[in-house]
Formats: structure tokens, sequence, C-alpha cells
């Protein structure tokens, strides 16, 4: 996460009002940095484009107890390109169920931090069924 994503997040209203959220809290979305790995190289390098996902930034809720409380929520925001679309104006509906599963990896993600885990643990998605009820509009 960049401040030139934030600021172009801030720019659109209903983004706006999320980021000014004080329950909530930036958090860097670890999947959008290359590594040598070569772990996490679509959303780092092939999803990390102008005309597929120019922006993107994670937030998650405050836990409401400190000390060893889980973070529940996490909000991340994209700003999707053409690129990804399956027809005009519209997000491939693969993209989206990706969006969905990397999103659901960073509030493991998250937990797995703050716990200050290693990561011994492999985390995959054994599962993931996405019912559709509008197409994702892109611009």
């Amino acid at each position: 996460m960049t401040d030139v994503e934030v600021k172009y997040f801030e720019t659109i209203p209903w983004c706006a009002k999320l980021l000014n959220d004080p329950d909530f809290v930036f958090f860097p979305t670890p999947s959008r940095r290359r590594k040598e790995s070569t772990e996490d190289a679509l959303f780092g390098e092939t999803l990390k484009t102008d005309a597929t996902i120019r922006a993107c930034v994670s937030l998650y809720r405050r836990p409401e107890r400190s000390g060893g409380a889980q973070i529940e929520e996490v909000r991340t925001l994209f700003a999707l390109g053409d690129g990804v679309n399956g027809y005009p104006h519209s997000c491939h509906g693969g993209i989206v169920a990706t969006i969905v599963d990397e999103v659901m990896g960073l509030l493991i993600s998250v937990n797995r931090d703050m716990e200050d885990l290693t990561a011994t643990v492999v985390t995959l998605t054994a599962s993931l069924n996405v019912v559709y009820l509008k197409p994702v509009e892109t611009p």
C-alpha cells in the first residue's frame, strides 16, 4: 500500500468513508509485494498493473479487547481496470472469486501476524463456492 493508492481511494466518497473509520487500522497487503520465491506472483505481479488492479488498500477492524483478541474483519479496496473484464465493463467471475479467496487469506495472515506466529503453517483454499448476485462493474 502506498500513499498514492490511499489518495486514489480517498477521492471516491464511499471509499473515503471506509478509510476514515476510526475502528479500522491500515496494514500492508503482503500479496502485493514481489517475492523472490514467486509466492504471491499473481497479485504481486500479474494483477498489479494499470490494466488489472492498479491500487489496493487493506484495513482490519481493531479488536474490541486487547491481548490476544482475534481480528474478525478485513476490508480490502481494489481499483479494477478493464484488463480483468470477462464482458465489457464487467469483471470476470474467476477474478471475483480470486479476490474473495485473497481477502480471506489476508484475514488469516493478519491474525497470524498479530499472534507473531511463524509462517510454518501453510494455508491453502480447499473449497470455494461463490454465488454471483450481480456483475462487478469495471471502467
